[in-house]
């Protein structure tokens, strides 16, 4: 199996997701275990120190997930909807923001994305 292109991706600070451009769909459905997909977000466990009754939690994990997607096989809306699952179990883990965190996160990863995407594919 050819490995996929990887990139880190970060938001609020320094924790990040990362985005795996596998060559083909066959490779990417082997790779997360699933036959019947074209994207695939896979979050990882969310280490979280509770020190005490007194201090707010600390989230020490710093390596949100992965999202999973093939060679000319995605375009915006599948990234988009890839994206939408990371903001929706980070939120789960998180809480609430203001009108903008959500927002914000979603939009500078977006912009990275493309970024980076248009850069390797030399498409600008």
């Amino acid at each position: 199996m050819d490995k996929p292109t990887v990139k880190r991706f970060y938001f609020d600070g320094d924790r990040f997701i990362r985005v795996l451009i596998w060559p083909t769909i066959e490779e990417m459905r082997r790779a997360v275990c699933q036959d019947d997909i074209f994207g695939y977000w896979h979050g990882k466990d969310v280490r979280i120190d509770y020190k005490d009754i007194y201090h707010e939690p600390t989230i020490l994990t710093k390596h949100a997930g992965d999202i999973h997607l093939y060679k000319d096989g995605y375009g915006a809306g599948v990234f988009a909807h890839e994206l939408q699952h990371f903001l929706q179990s980070w939120y789960t883990i998180i809480g609430e923001g203001d009108d903008e965190f959500w927002p914000t996160i979603a939009g500078e990863i977006t912009s990275k994305f493309w970024e980076w995407h248009y850069g390797q594919t030399n498409c600008r």
